[in-house]
């Protein structure tokens, strides 16, 4: 029934033509990438890997992710079950552990495509792709189920660890092992080639390697190697041999899980109450911007720190949402661009025959780009998280360009203004600041207004509610990469209309028109300045545009 509803949910959205094109982009690239792995396999190989050491690392991949299956556990206790089910089941004649058993295969048929798309990339990487691929798709199928187990155990009030970490979630615990483990991961899966440079230049090879020598790694590594040894296996009689362990453990888990005699109800109820409000609050937009605000950040005095008046009340607005709800979100951003500059004052900083502005330019450019993706990417305070509010929005005495521009510019100082921390920041490892780094952070707030811009236009124009679980969806991907697509083309006529006149006046002013370099230089920055200043004008008015074209009648959610 869950799977024909979903069925249905998605037919209802290709029936509009903005469902429609972001199905079929969203399709064709899911394809063509899943292809690409697929075929990738066959031009990549390179020379032919040991496979104990391939299996070692295997190993720690699967310790990370089980690492990370045990911090969602602590969020999720007891049995999740949806608000609409939860009092239904747990009053109907069906014994517990049958509703354990239900969950654990909903929970199954949900983890596939993860199981897919991470053997796809072992399939890649290991001795023998196919069995790289089930061995993948067994363990990732294992930690689902050793998710639910955990998640059970921490709602036993009876228990030592379930009494130690009552009311407990030990969120910034969490958030610093997550960052770590997110580089552990991406290291792991990018491996030493294209992106996986810039985890490269953390420094985790060569010591790093005998790291997992050591006797407490290899110890924490051992439960693992029943699934490391499947993944890694170059025939087919150890294939079936350790695949036949894994399949074995994965039963007993399952029915161990089902069977545990722990009351999970009370923990139950809780987490399906925390969950529903939390999903309510995706529902209205998605991201940081729908979290809950806590008590004490609630009665926090929020100064107008960009003056008072219509348009400042707007802006206003929305820097009271982020100081009230950014804080864990921002804490784990302001960690990913502290990695960000410290890796690129190691990639940018030992490259030979490299002058000291191209340095300057890449790294902060680096720094610049990656952490406007990233930062914009999970601090959504704009319309995205304002969909239950369009009427009140449209009913503001204010022009729909001004609220559309007010609405961005608290997010556009606060990113911009890390972002600039940042750039100093690797400025000063590196010696000291460069002018043309001074550059980059002057057009820092330009380049962020311009994404967000395209993000918030696209969205009123073709605005969806967020249902949690199909961020990844085929319609999602599709918005995803026809966002892309624009932004490539902003990017592209940027580039054109700024460098174009550079190049003549550089290459030409000096002899043609009798001028300095440094005039010919100064001129070229005007003229790149101007450019720019008329893109965010537009931007501004055709935001303007899609707010006062936003129906809010039509929703239908």
């Amino acid at each position: 029934l869950k799977l024909r509803g979903g069925l249905r949910r998605q037919l209802r959205r290709v029936k509009t033509p903005s469902g429609l094109i972001f199905m079929l982009v969203g399709a064709a690239i899911t394809v063509m990438w899943l292809g690409s792995l697929l075929v990738g396999r066959e031009f990549t190989r390179g020379e032919p890997r040991d496979p104990a050491e391939v299996q070692r690392w295997t190993q720690l991949g699967m310790l990370a992710f089980t690492t990370v299956t045990g911090l969602t556990a602590l969020s999720v206790r007891g049995v999740y079950l949806p608000k609409n089910e939860i009092e239904r089941l747990f009053a109907a004649p069906v014994r517990r552990s049958d509703l354990i058993r239900y969950r654990l295969l909903v929970d199954t048929g949900r983890t596939l495509f993860g199981a897919v798309l991470l053997g796809l990339l072992s399939y890649r990487r290991m001795p023998v792709g196919v069995f790289g691929f089930l061995g993948a798709g067994c363990a990732v199928l294992t930690l689902g189920v050793v998710r639910q187990l955990a998640s059970l155990l921490l709602a036993d009030d009876q228990s030592r660890v379930g009494r130690l970490l009552k009311g407990r979630k030990l969120t910034p615990v969490r958030i610093v092992l997550a960052v770590f483990i997110w580089l552990i991961l991406m290291w792991l899966i990018l491996g030493d080639t294209g992106p996986g440079r810039l985890f490269g230049a953390l420094e985790l090879d060569g010591d790093f390697s005998a790291l997992l020598d050591q006797p407490v790694v290899a110890a924490l590594l051992v439960p693992f190697k029943p699934w490391a040894a499947m993944m890694t296996a170059t025939s087919t009689g150890d294939f079936l041999l350790w695949g036949a362990l894994c399949a074995s453990i994965w039963v007993l888990l399952f029915e161990v899980t089902a069977r545990l005699p722990i009351d999970h109800r009370e923990a139950s109820l809780q987490t399906s109450k925390d969950i529903t409000a939390r999903l309510q609050r995706v529902g209205r937009g998605g991201g940081v911007g729908a979290s809950e605000v806590a008590k004490g950040a609630a009665a926090r005095r929020i100064p107008w720190l960009l003056g008072r008046g219509p348009m400042r009340s707007v802006a206003w607005i929305k820097t009271a949402t982020i100081l009230r709800k950014a804080r864990g979100s921002l804490l784990v951003g302001l960690l990913v661009v502290a990695v960000l500059t410290f890796a690129a004052s190691k990639v940018f900083g030992v490259i030979p025959d490299q002058t000291e502005s191209e340095s300057a330019v890449l790294g902060s450019g680096m720094i610049g780009l990656l952490g406007v993706l990233y930062l914009s990417s999970i601090l959504r305070f704009d319309f995205r998280s304002d969909i239950d509010r369009m009427v009140q929005i449209k009913a503001w005495p204010l022009s729909p360009t001004r609220i559309f521009v007010a609405t961005l510019l608290p997010q556009v100082v606060l990113i911009s203004s890390v972002l600039a921390l940042a750039i100093v920041g690797y400025g000063v490892a590196m010696g000291g600041l460069h002018p043309l780094q001074l550059v980059v952070i002057l057009a820092l707030p330009f380049v962020e207004f311009a994404w967000l811009a395209v993000d918030n236009a696209v969205y009123l124009f073709a605005p969806v509610r967020f249902i949690p679980g199909q961020e990844g969806s085929v319609h999602h991907v599709g918005r995803s990469i026809v966002l892309l697509f624009l932004r490539m083309v902003l990017a592209g006529l940027t580039l054109v209309f700024v460098g174009a006149p550079a190049a003549l006046l550089i290459s030409f002013g000096p002899e043609t028109l009798g001028i300095s370099e440094q005039v010919a230089l100064s001129l070229a920055a005007a003229i790149a300045g101007l450019v720019v200043a008329v893109e965010v004008y537009l931007l501004a008015r055709v935001g303007g545009l899609m707010l006062r074209r936003f129906d809010a009648g039509r929703d239908q959610a």
